[in-house]
């Protein structure tokens, strides 16, 4: 498993260091796909197809490091990268998913939905 610890420029993370064994490296924000979080670990995907385990205090906290231009919260446990969104979709009923570059989709939650389709200038 890899250790990550934040590296922080202005307000918001602009690189991870990651340590493996005995070396670290960097990790820039802008490559990172999306996070899913579990309890109080990140999951953070990044676009050469990598995985990598964080521990975090919390989602909330994360997700305010992360650059709001960039990124957008989708529900209660992921954490996409605006430019990596592929399409939005209509399930019917008012619910949405966001499908990725790499097709990986999400389920838009009612909680996020109003901010999130207002942030991508989608109008219902």
């Amino acid at each position: 498993m890899k250790k990550l610890n934040d590296v922080y420029t202005s307000n918001y993370l602009s690189k991870i260091v990651v340590k493996e064994k005995n070396k670290y490296f960097f990790i820039k924000t802008h490559e990172i796909k999306f996070i899913k979080c579990s309890s109080y670990y990140a999951e953070i995907y990044t676009l050469k197809n990598a995985k990598y385990v964080h521990r975090i205090s919390s989602m909330g906290d994360l997700y305010l490091k992360l650059d709001p231009s960039n990124f957008l919260r989708v529900n209660r446990s992921s954490i996409i990268n605006l430019n990596e969104i592929k399409e939005v979709v209509s399930e019917g009923m008012g619910d949405f998913s966001i499908v990725m570059n790499d097709n990986t989709s999400f389920s838009l939650s009612k909680k996020y939905k109003k901010n999130v389709l207002h942030d991508l200038e989608i109008k219902q």
